[in-house]
């Protein structure tokens, strides 16, 4: 009997969370809460409206562009239905005369995007100065 662990140590000695995370570093991703931009599925669901091919997804800048486009289009129509969002993005494309597709067209709209938005920070700090 004397080579048996009373109950309390052995209730002690299990491992606390920060233990077990620190057994296996580095694990990230669903188990943690957070999806990357491969696991969220309206990255995707934009991705297709502008036809972007399952390759160049893979893309970490384009999944960036991607996530302006969507931010812009929220922004322009007050709204989180992603018809929407495509629909002000079409309109976008379709006013400056664009007609490819895919990552060619989304690195278009990135551009323009991000020229209008830095002219229209800089108008708001040109104001401040007047």
């Amino acid at each position: 009997m004397e080579d048996r662990v009373p109950l309390t140590q052995a209730q002690d000695q299990s491992p606390t969370q920060a233990e077990k995370e620190a057994e296996a570093p580095g694990h990230q991703g669903l188990w943690q809460g957070t999806l990357g931009y491969m696991d969220d599925i309206n990255y995707h669901r934009m991705a297709d409206l502008l036809e972007i091919s399952y390759e160049d997804r893979k893309d970490q800048h384009l999944a960036e562009k991607l996530s302006l486009l969507t931010d812009w289009a929220k922004e322009q129509t007050k709204s989180d239905d992603r018809i929407q969002q495509y629909q002000a993005l079409k309109n976008l494309t379709s006013g400056l005369g664009y007609q490819m597709k895919g990552k060619e067209l989304a690195t278009k709209l990135y551009q323009w995007i991000r020229l209008d938005l830095d002219r229209k920070r800089i108008e708001a700090k040109q104001e401040l100065l007047k």
